[in-house]
């Protein structure tokens, strides 16, 4: 993977670091299944909320704490904010368990067992798959043009991924509601939450994207990269794909 994707065999280190990574992160995808048949869905989000926030703390930490920050460092800090954020989605979900099942005598059953490992076998290859779905443009990026074209593309796309962010809590809300609303037969109030959520986010994407287009130039001089002016039609074009992808929550 190192020699195809990355160019370079020496960074087969780094991606042994970052399945580490992953592997918190499915982990972490089965106390989030709890959590959603509880319908704690505030709880999932602040799940998520903790672990962007983590991501941001070590990378910082990182920054001013190194002298000089390499690829590794950087893996180093998603594997420990997946690590520790999968600590707390553990703690979350021992808190509702004992307070559900406590004093309930644990009873082996191989049927149900044989069923629960089925369930997270086919889980993991259909999450892997939209994984893979959705990283598939870095992929072909990746084996065919240079990292550094790849990391460019890589931020652009970073800078963009408020908007898609934005639209993950409403999907995760509002579907009780358009279930209840659906048996109900109102059509009516399903296009009407449809619509005020769209044009919400339809709203903050434009906003986000002026404001990032207009800092776009100084986020690269951050970043002491060296800023061309093809990088802007590159950036909306981008943007037009976020608004797609956001409105389809």
């Amino acid at each position: 993977m190192a020699s195809y994707f990355l160019k370079d065999e020496t960074f087969s280190d780094e991606i042994i670091i970052c399945s580490f990574s992953a592997f918190f992160m499915f982990l972490r995808g089965f106390i989030v299944g709890f959590l959603q048949a509880k319908e704690l869905f505030y709880k999932v989000n602040a799940i998520t909320l903790v672990d962007w926030m983590l991501r941001m703390f070590f990378l910082v930490l990182f920054v001013f704490y190194l002298d000089w920050l390499t690829l590794k460092d950087i893996i180093y800090s998603l594997l420990f904010a997946s690590f520790f954020s999968f600590i707390y989605a553990l703690l979350v979900f021992l808190k509702y368990y004992f307070e559900e099942f406590k004093g309930v005598k644990f009873q082996y059953n191989q049927g149900l067992l044989g069923k629960y490992w089925s369930f997270s076998i086919k889980t993991f290859f259909s999450s892997s798959l939209k994984a893979g779905n959705l990283n598939v443009d870095n992929l072909i990026l990746a084996y065919f043009l240079n990292p550094q074209i790849v990391g460019i593309y890589q931020t652009l796309k970073k800078i963009l991924s408020p908007i898609g962010l934005a639209s993950i809590p409403f999907s995760t809300l509002i579907y009780p509601r358009f279930i209840r609303n659906f048996e109900l037969k109102s059509n009516d109030k399903i296009v009407r939450d449809i619509k005020k959520v769209s044009l919400f986010l339809f709203t903050f994407a434009i906003f986000y994207i002026v404001i990032s287009f207009t800092l776009l130039e100084d986020v690269f001089d951050f970043m002491n990269v060296i800023f061309i002016q093809e990088y802007q039609s590159y950036f909306v074009l981008i943007a037009i794909f976020s608004i797609l992808i956001a409105l389809q929550w």
